[in-house]
């Protein structure tokens, strides 16, 4: 299967005009992903108006963690003519309770000796509902700006960041991890949209640790030549520093988290958790194996990797699931900061080819 249904958009100016232009160019695929979401709920029994209704008390910590990302949020939900409610939608996901268990991706990053040339590579997967890929597309968007960082990022549309890198060298990317609580409060994806905006490593850190976060998510941040993963929950974050390599999936490696994590009990939970432990482990080989040599080359083949098939590194729907269980990696990526690249592959990596941007 291969898929790869990505646009590729452009936008510059202040936050309002690029939000402007960015609804107004992308409305129907920005309309396409809320008609999407506003089903789905609907099938979990939430309507319209509890939607909006839950959404609504999200707003003001948005405003208030970041009034630049409102102004380009509000200029999105205007230029396309969309409810400000249902366009925040699309970045809560992370925040809903139907989408706890979460097994979604798997993140890698080396720097120092363990790369080939002394400096940071960071990547992941990007695994999603095979529905959701079936039903509107994904978005690389780079957002030019006159007083912060140029940033390229990948996103739904209507979206700002899901991952990325700003022209300050500064590269973030992350993964879902078990909802241990959720409250209201600032969206993950906003967070991830704010670090991006930063100029230096110290403010990016900083940026998630000020955050009244709604959530709970692993991200892993760099620049150039420095690695740090952040677990956090709505309530507690632990911050690591790595100097060689690391990677993450879904289950926390922090053991005041993971004490926390529900036991897996149903064959469905049971096989979600195998798969996590499974595909970290599998990635903490590959690092361990290519240690001083890897590159973005050698990082695409970790991407692609099949061990454990169809619950692999590089995932792919598996047939005798529900359809709506069914999960495949629908993008993934590799950057590198120094240079201010990423390579970008739309759909299963082990069917799509790498090709690279630069800011």
């Amino acid at each position: 299967m291969s898929i790869g249904r990505t646009a590729f958009f452009e936008i510059s100016g202040e936050p309002a005009e690029r939000g402007l232009e960015y609804g107004q160019k992308l409305k129907n695929k920005i309309k396409d992903t809320i008609d999407f979401f506003h089903r789905y709920n609907e099938y979990q029994g939430v309507s319209l108006k509890e939607s909006r209704d839950i959404i609504a008390k999200f707003l003001p910590y948005i405003k208030e963690y970041s009034p630049t990302l409102e102004r380009e949020l509000q200029g999105i939900a205007t230029g396309a003519g969309v409810n400000y409610a249902d366009l925040i939608m699309i970045s809560l996901n992370e925040e809903r309770n139907i989408f706890n268990h979460g097994n979604n991706c798997t993140v890698f990053a080396a720097t120092g000796n363990s790369t080939k040339n002394g400096q940071v590579i960071i990547g992941q997967t990007w695994d999603n509902f095979l529905e959701w890929t079936e039903n509107f597309s994904d978005l690389l968007l780079i957002r030019r700006s006159k007083k912060d960082p140029d940033v390229i990022s990948y996103s739904y549309p209507g979206m700002l960041a899901a991952a990325g890198l700003n022209s300050s060298q500064l590269a973030v990317c992350w993964n879902s991890v078990p909802r241990l609580n959720i409250k209201i409060g600032v969206p993950t994806y906003l967070i991830i949209a704010e670090i991006l905006r930063q100029r230096s490593l110290k403010d990016a850190l900083a940026v998630v640790l000020k955050a009244k976060r709604a959530g709970c998510f692993n991200l892993v941040i760099s620049n150039k030549d420095e690695i740090y993963n952040l677990e956090a929950t709505a309530e507690d974050i632990e911050v690591s520093h790595y100097s060689s390599h690391f990677c993450h999936t879904n289950h926390y490696l922090t053991a005041r988290f993971a004490c926390q994590e529900p036991e897996a009990k149903t064959p469905k939970e049971k096989k979600r958790k195998t798969s996590s432990i499974m595909r970290q482990k599998r990635m903490a080989n590959l690092l361990d194996e290519n240690s001083g040599q890897i590159s973005p080359t050698i990082s695409q083949m970790f991407l692609q990797d099949h061990f454990n098939h169809p619950q692999s590194i590089c995932r792919h729907p598996e047939s005798n699931s529900n359809y709506k269980d069914r999960l495949l990696t629908r993008a993934a990526w590799i950057i590198a900061p120094a240079s201010k690249e990423i390579w970008y592959a739309g759909g299963p990596p082990c069917q799509n080819k790498f090709k690279k941007y630069q800011l």
